[in-house]
């Protein structure tokens, strides 16, 4: 069996470089012990004003819609999503879900993209 994993460019863990791994176990562990601040200093200041407007109340897929937009911006984050690309993840799906939890006409240039 193991000639056969060799062949077939398998083998022991081990034998194999791991810094790729490493590199994102690194980047993810930040977000499964919940330091928030580790990840992005101005994250906790974000989630606090989507938890003050309700996004932790609002029922969406599986969860809450805060979780919804926490988890794509860890996805975004892990993938190397610039940080607007990752923050925009924060609040991407608000008009979507009709929430209106974040009002995107005061953000600045965000009235000029529809």
């Amino acid at each position: 069996m193991e000639k056969m994993m060799m062949k077939c460019g398998g083998g022991r863990s081990e034998d194999k470089d791991d810094g790729g791994v490493e590199a994102l176990l690194g980047a993810a562990r930040p977000f499964l012990r919940g330091e928030l601040e580790a990840v992005e200093p101005e994250l906790p200041c974000l989630v606090s004003v989507l938890r003050a407007a309700g996004a932790g109340e609002c029922y969406h897929k599986h969860g809450t819609f805060l979780a919804h937009l926490l988890d794509v911006y860890r996805i975004l984050r892990l993938w190397g999503a610039p940080d607007a690309v990752s923050r925009c993840g924060l609040a991407y799906s608000n008009s979507y879900v009709n929430l209106g939890i974040i009002n995107l006409g005061l953000v600045e240039g965000v009235a000029n993209l529809s």
